[in-house]
């Protein structure tokens, strides 16, 4: 009986760890699919504004909240990027965006009251919540008073 409760545990270990190991790698693939959708929008955002935009995602600011599970992070990150070729329809906003703009970073944050555009040094951290709406218009907003 012994030997049939021990085989029991390490079988149910064993689904557990493959569990899990699913789970982590299904963040994995998650994490790079957004990753990805967010280099697209600024490789569209170089080809009309003639920059080289690094982006990241700040994913430990994410972890924990399950209202960011429900949503598509990249088009949340992606909207400074979307401002920004707005902007690039002009020729002096353009020429000011590539000597001044090199890096987006995507940070989220708990609520609105902390939700904005920090402009230092070439980055732009973009802190947003999960309960942003407009957030094109919003980083069109902060961007100017910013750039």
């Amino acid at each position: 009986m012994k030997a049939r409760n021990i085989a029991i545990i390490l079988a149910c270990g064993a689904l557990l760890g493959a569990s899990v190991a699913h789970a982590e790698e299904s963040e994995k693939v998650r994490h790079a699919r957004y990753e990805s959708e967010l280099e697209q929008e600024a490789e569209s955002t170089d080809a009309k504004c003639g920059t080289k935009i690094a982006t990241s995602i700040d994913w430990a600011s994410f972890e924990g909240d399950a209202e960011w599970q429900k949503r598509s992070i990249a088009s949340y990150c992606g909207s400074p990027l979307s401002a920004l070729r707005r902007f690039c329809e002009g020729e002096k906003a353009k020429a000011y965006i590539q000597k001044t703009t090199k890096k987006l970073v995507c940070r989220a944050v708990k609520s609105k009251a902390e939700w904005k555009l920090l402009v230092k040094d070439g980055t732009l951290t973009w802190l947003i919540p999960p309960d942003a709406t407009n957030a094109d218009d919003f980083a069109r907003a902060q961007l100017l008073r910013s750039l």
